[in-house]
């Protein structure tokens, strides 16, 4: 596959590096501590949830921790809704 798209191995690279650039300007000088990363699911190196820990352990949340919170919410939502 990536033989059949010419550069699409650095696209991919780069993308992670812009990604991570982000998320520690984010962390680290706007103060966000909860982040969601919507992707495909394959597993990196460097998440999203574990480069915001580097820089800022005490207040990054991981995304178990946000998918906890968030299944809590719909179900108080939905019960709320009947």
């Amino acid at each position: 596959m990536l033989a059949l798209v010419p550069g699409l191995r650095r696209a991919a690279v780069e993308n992670r590096r812009f990604l991570r650039r982000v998320v520690r300007l984010l962390a680290a000088e706007a103060g966000i501590s909860q982040f969601l990363d919507i992707g495909v699911g394959l597993p990196t190196q460097g998440a999203v949830h574990e480069v915001a820990r580097e820089v800022n352990p005490t207040r990054a949340s991981s995304m178990r921790t946000m998918i906890r919170s968030s299944s809590r919410m719909a179900r108080l939502c939905s019960r709320s809704a009947t």
